[in-house]
């Protein structure tokens, strides 16, 4: 059982993800963007692993990535990207 931040901007794919985690048994905590994000970890929040969208607002998940892992954040988790848009097919 892992302590899982998701950092994603959609509604939806917040849902799904938490859905998902749920099953597998693993805590999740949901922001929309990247100060959400910041604020959690600034509250030394216990995350195990990131699970990122690339296109977040203000900065993208590869910036945030980067000041992640410049921060001792990053020694004690492990980062993942997403891709939460789809194209709708008739």
């Amino acid at each position: 059982m892992a302590n899982v931040l998701l950092v994603d901007p959609s509604d939806m794919a917040r849902k799904v993800m938490r859905g998902v985690l749920a099953r597998a048994r693993h805590r999740l905590a949901c922001v929309a963007n990247v100060l959400e994000a910041w604020d959690l970890i600034s509250q030394h929040v216990k995350v195990d692993a990131v699970v990122l969208e690339l296109k977040l607002e203000l900065e993208s998940g590869f910036g945030l990535l980067e000041r992640l892992r410049a921060d001792a954040f990053s020694k004690r988790c492990r980062s993942s990207f997403t891709r939460a848009q789809a194209t709708a097919t008739r």
